[in-house]
């Protein structure tokens, strides 16, 4: 067994223990959205071969950290780990709102088990792939050093728009977060509420162009990431 079957048996092994942790009960706080910033980091740096995957690693940890940040202002993670923040749609989800079926407990712990603790890791296995990809480039014998391409123009541009979306990311975070929180706070102290905060959702800013700029900008930064697996390949990109 090569070094590259290894690897992705111990990606594997980890994906299932980290579903297997996720898994609760039916009346705990759902725990894949504690480990949605963080699984990822640690895929990318188990895939860490050369000054590609390192660099690619090191944006992933940058993405992580500002993200599990966001997550814990919110009140994600406290203890015991079982409560916390969680995304309001489980609950709805939960509660049967779109599927009366998921309100038997029975049904819920399969779905659970099934969709949300296994399902979506292996999804955060699978948004880290190029890492994998370009692992698997300087590591197989079958690759030569004439297939390998070492950093050039397109890891710099791919770089350039991993850090791009992660600051609009970032700034769509800040400018929500400071909206809820001023929306919650009139809603304590009895104040009417007027404008967006009447509406119940942020409509200036980033959020006056993209009706969600940090989901858009999520998805951009996984485009971009891919590009690093592009850059890796024997093919020059002729600018």
């Amino acid at each position: 067994m090569n070094i590259i079957h290894i690897k992705t048996q111990h990606s594997l092994h980890k994906s299932v223990f980290i579903g297997l942790f996720c898994f609760n009960n039916y009346r705990q706080r759902l725990q894949v959205d504690k480990t949605r910033s963080i699984i990822p980091v640690v895929y990318t740096w188990m895939a860490v071969s050369d000054h590609r995957t390192f660099l690619m690693a090191t944006l992933i940890t940058i993405w992580g950290i500002r993200l599990t940040a966001n997550f814990h202002r919110r009140g994600g993670y406290a203890w015991p780990p079982w409560t916390g923040d969680e995304d309001y749609r489980w609950e709805q989800i939960r509660k049967g709102h779109y599927f009366k079926i998921l309100q038997n407990r029975y049904i819920w712990a399969i779905f659970n088990f099934i969709f949300i603790s296994f399902y979506q890791n292996f999804l955060l296995l699978l948004i880290t792939a190029p890492s994998f990809a370009v692992y698997t480039i300087t590591k197989e014998p079958s690759c030569s050093k004439e297939n390998r391409q070492s950093l050039n123009v397109l890891d710099a541009i791919a770089t350039l728009l991993v850090l791009t979306f992660i600051i609009i990311e970032s700034i769509a975070d800040n400018q929500q977060y400071a909206f809820q929180e001023e929306k919650y706070r009139q809603i304590r102290e009895g104040i009417e509420l007027r404008g967006g905060y009447k509406d119940g959702f942020l409509q200036s800013g980033l959020f006056s162009i993209v009706r969600k700029p940090n989901y858009a900008a999520e998805q951009c930064i996984w485009i971009s990431y891919y590009l690093f697996s592009i850059a890796a390949t024997r093919e020059e990109v002729e600018l």
